[in-house]
């Protein structure tokens, strides 16, 4: 399954990364993404040497395949923002669940995409930027100890094969990672870089009185995200996709109603996730429902 549960501490602003790399390929995409020129542009938003993380993963050999794999299904191909789902959790001392969830949704806004020069013959640089907005709205005690939130991540999947890019998923004081690995196809090697920074903001709104010592706690999160991908520059392939439903949200059918019960107590072991966890690539299998995603053109013929 290809649904991986980011959390993050709220209450001392701690980003979360997702991930990606690219794969070769040439063909017709399925975006309607402009790109335009690096020189338009200038330079990239951000300077990278300046990562926290770095990784080379082992080369991966990739299947040929008769049919490209995003032309076998009606994917949701979103046209404007998208929507994913996220939980929002308080904790006592003892590490106990205290409040309710009021709010599920978050919005996440169309990926804004430049071409820039990757410095060598036959390869480009994609930058890749979007905001997902997280509006929590949260029922618990005026004090708590310790606050998180957690939704499933973006990330990006080749068209042609299914195979879900590698990625990294980072935790606490790592906030940008670059990863690096070269790909066969048909004895073929294509290398790729990829990296990505993430900023995120917390608005602090006045809280509401809900009676019985319990109050209605608002922020607003928004967390930014910029990707580069590194790719050959024929490749038009790469897609972006975010789990949309909310079903097994932590393990519930309704992420929505967050209900404060013994047996979610345990969620506070998310919290003691290693500091760095790197995915490597995997195909997008038969056990995926493809209507619980929503897919972003990234590159592509128009």
């Amino acid at each position: 399954m290809h649904k991986l549960l980011s959390t993050i501490l709220a209450a001392t602003v701690i980003v979360l990364s997702v991930t990606s790399c690219s794969l070769p390929g040439t063909g017709k995409g399925t975006d309607d993404t402009e790109i335009d020129s690096g020189s338009k542009y200038g330079k990239p938003s951000y300077d990278l040497s300046t990562v926290d993380v770095t990784e080379t993963l082992p080369d991966y050999y990739l299947d040929d395949y008769d049919e490209p794999w995003g032309s076998r299904y009606e994917l949701r191909m979103a046209k404007g923002n998208a929507e994913n789902f996220f939980c929002y959790y308080s904790f006592d001392q003892q590490g106990n669940i205290v409040n309710v969830n009021l709010n599920d949704v978050s919005t996440v806004t169309r990926p804004r995409v430049k071409a820039f020069p990757a410095g060598e013959e036959g390869y480009v640089m994609y930058e890749i930027t979007y905001t997902q907005t997280f509006p929590v709205r949260s029922r618990e005690p005026e004090y708590v100890n310790d606050s998180m939130y957690s939704y499933y991540d973006l990330k990006f999947i080749d068209y042609y094969t299914g195979t879900v890019f590698p990625w990294i998923n980072l935790f606490e004081e790592n906030q940008s990672f670059c990863l690096f690995q070269d790909f066969w196809y048909q004895g073929e090697k294509y290398h790729l870089g990829y990296y990505e920074f993430h900023d995120q903001v917390t608005e602090e709104e006045p809280s509401e009185d809900a009676g019985d010592g319990l109050i209605i706690r608002k922020k607003t999160i928004r967390c930014t995200t910029t990707s580069y991908l590194i790719v050959p520059e024929d490749y038009d392939g790469i897609l972006m996709y975010v789990y949309a439903s909310d079903k097994d949200l932590y393990g519930g059918d309704d992420a929505g109603n967050t209900e404060n019960t013994e047996d979610k107590n345990s969620d506070k072991d998310y919290l003691n996730t290693d500091p760095v966890t790197v995915y490597d690539p995997c195909p997008f299998t038969d056990e995926e429902n493809i209507n619980d995603y929503i897919f972003f053109g990234i590159t592509g013929s128009k």
